[in-house]
C-alpha cells in the first residue's frame, strides 16, 4: 500500500485528464498534486530533509504533467479571448448580465433548484407538478443516511483510518470548491449546468451511496428508490 511508482504514474495521468475536460478540473490537479506530496511526506521512511525533498517532488510531478498536457489549451484561450478560460467572450456572445456576487448566488434558491435538477435528470419527470419535490427527495435521502451514519460513528467512538479520513477530507474539499466555481460561473450570469461539477461527481456518487445504504441500515429506506421520503 502506499504511494507507489505505478500509482503516482497514474495520478498524474488522471489529473492531466481532469485539466483537459475543463476549468473546473484544474481544482482536481492541485488536489492531486497535496495529495502525492501528503502520501509520500507519511509513507517514506527517509530523514526528514530527504523525505521532504521526495514528497514535493511527488507533488510537482502531478502539477507538472498536467501542465504539459492541458497548458496549451488555457493559453490558447488567453490568446484568442484575453482569458484562461475563456468565460468573459462566452457571457459576451450570449448576452448574459451579471447576478450577483458569489455569496447571494450560494443563498439563492434558483441556484441550488438549478444545481439539484441537473445532477440527477431533467427529463419529464411522472411527478408531473411535484417533480421538484423528487429531486430534493433524491438528495435529502441520501444526506440522512450521512446523518445517521456520522450519529453511529460518534456513538461507537471508533475513529476511521488516518489516511481514509484524509482522502474523505480531500474529497470534500474538492466537491466544495468546485460548487464555488460553478456559483461563480453563475453570478457572472452563466447556467448553472451539471456537467460543472463533473470533477466531484466520484466524490458525491460515493458519498449517496454510504447515504443510501445507512438509510438501508437504519430501516429508513428498505425498498430504495420506491422510498416515499
Amino acid at each position: 500500500m502506499g504511494p507507489t511508482r505505478r500509482r503516482l504514474v497514474l495520478l498524474a495521468v488522471l489529473a492531466a485528464a481532469a485539466a483537459l475536460t475543463r476549468a473546473s478540473g484544474l481544482v482536481v490537479v492541485a488536489a492531486a498534486g497535496v495529495a502525492a506530496v501528503v502520501a509520500v511526506w507519511r509513507q517514506d521512511g527517509r530523514p526528514g530533509r530527504s523525505r521532504a525533498v521526495r514528497a514535493i517532488a511527488a507533488g510537482g510531478a502531478i502539477v507538472v504533467t498536467a501542465t504539459a498536457a492541458a497548458g496549451w489549451f488555457y493559453l490558447r484561450n488567453r490568446h484568442l479571448y484575453h482569458s484562461a478560460t475563456g468565460t468573459g467572450a462566452l457571457l459576451a456572445k450570449f448576452s448574459r448580465l451579471r447576478r450577483g456576487t458569489v455569496p447571494q448566488m450560494l443563498l439563492e434558491q434558483d441556484f441550488w433548484r438549478s444545481q439539484v435538477r441537473r445532477l440527477w435528470d431533467q427529463s419529464p419527470s411522472p411527478a408531473g407538478k411535484n417533480a421538484d419535490a423528487v429531486w430534493w427527495c433524491l438528495t435529502v435521502a441520501p444526506l440522512l443516511g450521512l446523518a445517521f451514519a456520522g450519529v453511529r460513528w460518534l456513538r461507537r467512538a471508533l475513529p476511521p483510518p488516518t489516511s481514509l479520513l484524509l482522502a474523505w477530507l480531500a474529497g470534500l474539499a474538492v466537491a466544495g470548491l468546485v460548487e464555488l466555481g460553478a456559483a461563480s460561473f453563475y453570478s457572472l450570469g452563466g447556467t448553472a449546468h451539471g456537467r460543472y461539477l463533473l470533477p466531484a461527481l466520484s466524490v458525491l456518487a460515493v458519498a449517496a451511496a454510504a447515504g443510501v445504504a445507512a438509510c438501508r441500515v437504519a430501516g429508513r429506506c428498505r425498498s430504495w428508490p420506491r422510498c416515499r421520503c
